[in-house]
């Protein structure tokens, strides 16, 4: 088999080089012994560029590029083992993959591949999701993304957690079960029953939370729930937000509400709320009940002309309401 015409055919660039040693038998360089076509290509180059020649001739500086070429490639070429590795070269401005392997004593072959475009892609992404985290981290909400395969934990929770559950994230990443922990026992059923039935849109629920200073905290959850192929819930993703000052405006309302319904219920005067559009009863005290001879609640939706206006189709000539 003639292993040359092989590799030079071969599409994966290949090349053979010999170490070049100082006095003290330390690597100083190395020699380009062979390059198949694809190698020359990678370099830009010909085979007459190569063979023979030293790469601190081809490629100047390349005895003082981070990298260590020389130096990794000495180890080798001298009886070390076979190594994989990616790498920038300084000389080339690109990456490459490499699989390096003594060929025989002092020398050593590669296999190398272009890989810059992907590093490229990497940074690229890597750059945006730094971003992107750097903008969770300021949101107020807490955003996150728990994967429950092959055991429940979360991938990403946004530091924000700190400020509703008095808990950093790095003790949720490191109990992914303190999130049920901290609801309170007479709302896991709510949450439970979400899971239960596998939606995939966005369901909002609220729940109670434990804080670690004992404090009880509302918070909104909105989640997506992700299937696997079976159809069950592999990932959720959600948005949980502290909504303790809203509810509880919202129960301070209700209870000044009610307060001032059994106040009016109470008076013995007439007392009646009306609809600002059409003028229909909205709310009547007791009292108004008892003089329209009407049951509790009777009288919401009802026009007052059509109760005591002897059932005139039109507000009475002299009401004060119209007025």
């Amino acid at each position: 088999m003639d292993t040359q015409a092989l590799l030079s055919n071969l599409p994966v660039p290949v090349a053979v080089h010999r170490i070049v040693l100082d006095g003290k038998g330390l690597p100083i360089d190395y020699e380009y012994v062979y390059a198949n076509e694809a190698f020359c290509e990678l370099l830009g180059m010909t085979a007459a560029d190569l063979i023979g020649r030293r790469v601190t001739d081809v490629l100047p500086g390349t005895e003082k590029d981070p990298a260590d070429w020389i130096g990794r490639y000495g180890k080798i070429a001298l009886g070390g083992p076979s190594e994989n590795f990616e790498q920038f070269s300084q000389a080339l401005n690109k990456w490459f993959r490499v699989h390096a392997f003594q060929t025989q004593q002092e020398h050593f072959a590669t296999l190398a591949e272009d890989i810059t475009n992907r590093k490229i892609a990497e940074d690229t992404l890597r750059e945006q999701q730094e971003q992107y985290r750097s903008l969770l981290s300021r949101a107020k909400d807490v955003v996150y993304r728990f994967e429950l395969f092959p055991e429940g934990h979360f991938q990403y929770i946004s530091p924000s957690i700190l400020d509703i559950s008095g808990y950093s994230d790095q003790e949720f990443y490191d109990d992914p079960k303190l999130v049920s922990k901290i609801i309170l026992p007479d709302d896991l059923p709510l949450l439970q029953n979400l899971t239960q039935r596998k939606k995939t849109q966005q369901i909002p629920v609220r729940l109670r939370w434990r804080q670690k200073s004992g404090n009880i905290a509302w918070v909104e959850q909105r989640a997506v729930y992700h299937l696997n192929k079976e159809g069950e819930i592999a990932a959720i993703e959600g948005l949980v937000r502290d909504v303790t000052d809203e509810v509880e405006t919202q129960n301070a309302l209700q209870r000044s509400q009610l307060q001032l319904s059994q106040i009016l219920a109470a008076v013995s005067d007439i007392v009646l709320f009306y609809e600002k559009d059409d003028l229909r009863i909205s709310w009547a005290n007791r009292a108004a009940e008892e003089s329209a001879n009407a049951a509790s609640g009777s009288l919401s939706g009802c026009f007052c002309h059509a109760i005591w206006g002897k059932e005139t189709p039109s507000p009475c000539t002299d009401c004060p309401v119209v007025r």
